[in-house]
């Protein structure tokens, strides 16, 4: 059964000549001329777990549009798994995040299953693939189908995990702090953020919320998830250092 494909919408790359000072946008574009040169006619693959309501989601929708807009082939797909499967991925997203979840099993059995499911997703992204592809793998619940994709696809590999123990920079530490406070407030269902109280908002809101929905410390709803607030706790045991 193949992966089900996400349809991206394209967006201009051009639009960032507004805000890309002095010879920013000149050096943009040089960039793009050289990925599609190297690119040539071979497609760009992103496989993750879901298209909708989870920061790597939000993520490639946008840059997958500028991806596309630019002229490259880039595609984006999702794996398929049943419940079992993603109460394991669960697991394994909450003891990156140092915290045991649901207090289940990571054992033969979990592994088992976990494997037999990526190895289905990877056998069904093979069939797509060409000698040449480029394929990016997303969080614990694509890891697993690396080594089959080895054995039948020649093609580069890269895996990105976007959860773990990072600690938030100084702004996304005070932006979760404001937003436990309730000074800062995203609006639900968007990006927007508003402010009460004294102090100042931040600069770039919309690249704030989006850092943090990324790290997942950030909901869909705007609340802080429980992996945001043992970032913060992170970020304020390290500033009474």
């Amino acid at each position: 059964m193949p992966l089900a494909d996400v349809e991206v919408t394209p967006l201009r790359p051009q639009r960032f000549a507004e805000v890309l000072a002095g010879d920013g946008f000149a050096r943009f574009e040089q960039t793009i001329a050289t990925a599609r040169a190297l690119l040539g006619t071979r497609t760009v693959w992103n496989v993750n777990s879901t298209a909708f309501g989870g920061g790597v989601a939000e993520m490639l929708r946008s840059l997958m549009g500028y991806v596309r807009g630019a002229g490259i082939d880039g595609r984006w797909v999702v794996a398929e798994g049943d419940p079992e499967f993603f109460r394991i991925t669960k697991r394994l997203h909450n003891r990156l995040h140092g915290f045991t979840g649901d207090g289940g099993p990571l054992g033969d059995a979990e592994r088992a299953a976990y494997e037999r499911r990526c190895e289905a997703n990877a056998r069904a992204l093979a069939e797509v693939l060409r000698t040449g592809d480029v394929v990016i793998l997303h969080d614990p619940q694509t890891a697993g189908m690396i080594p089959v994709l080895r054995e039948l696809c020649d093609v580069p590999l890269i895996w990105r995990a976007h959860i773990g123990l990072d600690l938030p920079t100084s702004d996304q530490g005070l932006a979760l702090a404001a937003l436990d406070s309730g000074r800062w407030r995203i609006e639900p269902g968007t990006s927007a953020m508003s402010v009460s109280g004294e102090g100042p908002g931040p600069s770039d809101a919309l690249g704030l919320v989006r850092e943090l929905r990324v790290r997942d410390w950030l909901s869909a709803e705007g609340e802080i998830t429980l992996a945001g607030r043992n970032a913060l706790m992170r970020w304020l045991d390290a500033a009474d250092r």
